[in-house]
């Protein structure tokens, strides 16, 4: 198959509006696309080479890719630079730049989605010494043979800025469409397999092959989520009266994974952090009695005074060296709250009554594992829960229904949170500017973006220059420096760095693309437990809109 029909479809769904109309244009692109290379096409049209379980990673930066297109374009990289700041875009600017490039080659031949898909492989396995020669040479070679269309979408791609507007929503709904089965089902499966590539191989061979699917040990699932409720009472209204309260912990979502001898630790944006947490590794192996589980969790930092906040935890995640030093310098405890796959067996369609029997028979508590702290009770006595739980450092409580699933990737209201600090949001950085005076060195204003859910488009809502201290400005810069995609005095970042957010108020806004702004926006801690797929959505904030004063959507 020649690359240009999939570079076609990219540009028909970046041009259309229409949600509908992007659905039956991937529908029919799917549909007929060979079953050979459907999984990597599956996966090329989200704009990932991989599945979202993957660890694997493109890595290559802004930079190399202007080193690329200048190589087949003969373009300088100011000259890139100029029309990069016109369009905004590399991929378009290399679109231009190869409609009248200044050098060609003695031939060229057309590009296959092999030839492609393989070049890509070749870039994510470049590592060390000579790499990054190595990635430029395999790109430039690509563009060298790509038609403007085609070099536009390859440059994205690699960038991880595809931009056509098909979210989530969208592709499951088309591959539903295309092999007819329904949308219920193959949501489900890209829950539990988190693997767009995979569910679409399925899809094929009709509903029976995605009726009966089993979780994977070693491949991490998408986490269940949780809305708010204001008080306990409304929590217990909503989730009935066979339910259970937790303490909900300032730390960081774990997902375990036992298979015999070996431990893999994933967070909630699905990110490999073995590494990091010997200690969770040395505990799971001491307790653990089965020889295969999937558990879901809770790691939390604690002190001689107990628990501490997420902001000192998260150091851990973020080190790749002195393990052993910063193991002891920030210990901690994992609290065990859910059990999704037992020696074989998937348990996430049973009640959570029976999951929570098969956590406490799966392991033996020791110090730094346990069971989550818990009890069942009526309001009055949850109200004396919760205080202790905030007494002891804890965030505040979730209220569970014993009678649920465990619906990955979902928040279908089986179980709310109860927090007494006001509503935060988790937004993505996708721009900042360069401080005046003291803060000159520092990129110290944040342009923060909501994601649109229908889209997957990034839309902003704002600037924050508030709440981040000195070491924190001099931390962020030296993080966005290595993620600016656009230069000069406001640069363009590439999303990854999530922010959690307090603010005074969400206000009606023409100036931003997503209808809305924030009123005295403060950083509460960078989220370095979630991304891009984690931030809050816009019809999530205008919800939080039409709620804080119980206002119609109309004032």
């Amino acid at each position: 198959m020649e690359y240009q029909l999939l570079a076609k479809t990219y540009s028909d769904l970046e041009s259309t509006a229409s949600m509908l109309a992007k659905k039956d244009i991937l529908s029919i692109f799917l549909k007929n696309t060979p079953k050979q290379i459907l999984k990597r096409i599956s996966y090329l049209v989200t704009g990932q080479v991989f599945p979202s379980w993957s660890q694997k990673e493109l890595n290559m930066a802004h930079g190399l890719a202007i080193q690329a297109i200048s190589r087949v374009t003969g373009a300088t990289r100011e000259e890139i630079t100029e029309v990069l700041k016109k369009e905004g875009d590399l991929g378009s600017v290399t679109a231009i730049l190869l409609e009248s490039r200044k050098q060609s080659t003695l031939f060229s031949e057309k590009l296959s989605f092999e030839k492609v898909y393989t070049s890509f492989e070749k870039i994510s396995n470049s590592e060390g010494r000579g790499s990054v020669e190595k990635k430029i040479s395999i790109l430039s070679d690509l563009l060298s043979n790509a038609s403007p269309i085609e070099a536009k979408y390859l440059v994205r791609t690699v960038l991880g800025q595809l931009r056509i507007g098909a979210g989530h929503g969208t592709i499951r709904d088309a591959i539903a469409q295309a092999f007819g089965v329904s949308k219920p089902l193959v949501e489900k499966a890209i829950s539990v397999l988190n693997d767009l590539g995979e569910v679409s191989e399925l899809a094929t061979k009709g509903e029976s092959a995605l009726v009966d699917i089993k979780l994977v040990p070693s491949r991490p699932l998408k986490v269940m989520l949780y809305p708010k409720a204001e008080t306990v009472g409304e929590a217990l209204e909503k989730t009935g009266e066979i339910s259970q309260a937790e303490y909900k912990y300032d730390g960081f979502r774990t997902q375990i994974h036992k298979l015999g001898k070996k431990v893999i630790i994933f967070t909630r944006r699905l990110e490999d952090v073995t590494h990091q947490f010997p200690d969770v590794v040395d505990a799971v192996l001491t307790s653990v009695k089965v020889n295969e589980a999937i558990y879901d969790s809770e790691t939390v930092g604690v002190d001689k005074h107990g628990f501490i906040p997420f902001q000192k935890i998260s150091q851990r995640i973020r080190r790749k060296y002195d393990i052993k030093k910063i193991s002891k310098e920030i210990p901690v405890e994992t609290h065990l709250f859910d059990i999704l796959y037992l020696d074989g067996k998937n348990l996430i369609d049973e009640p959570l009554s029976t999951r929570l029997k098969l956590l406490e028979k799966s392991f033996t508590p020791s110090k730094n594992l346990k069971i989550v702290d818990h009890m069942q009770g009526n309001a009055k006595e949850l109200e004396i829960f919760y205080q202790e739980a905030l007494d002891k450092g804890a965030e505040g409580l979730m209220i569970k229904s014993l009678e649920s699933s465990y619906k990955p990737g979902q928040r279908v209201g089986f179980g709310y949170k109860l927090k007494p600090k006001a509503e935060s949001l988790d937004l993505i950085v996708v721009g900042a500017e360069w401080g005046e005076g003291k803060r000159a060195n520092w990129l110290s204003s944040y342009i923060l973006a909501a994601r649109n859910a229908n889209t997957n488009e990034l839309q902003e809502m704002g600037r924050m220059a508030t709440g981040m201290t000195e070491i924190q400005l001099e931390e962020l810069t030296q993080e966005l420096k290595k993620l600016v995609i656009k230069d000069g005095k406001i640069v363009k970042i590439k999303p990854k760095i999530v922010m959690e957010v307090a603010y005074q108020e969400i206000q009606k806004s023409t100036k931003y693309a997503s209808g809305f702004a924030l009123r005295f926006p403060r950083l509460i801690r960078v989220r370095d437990d979630r991304g891009v797929d984690d931030i809050d959505t816009v019809s999530r904030i205008k919800f939080l809109y039409q709620n804080q004063f119980k206002r119609p959507d109309n004032q």
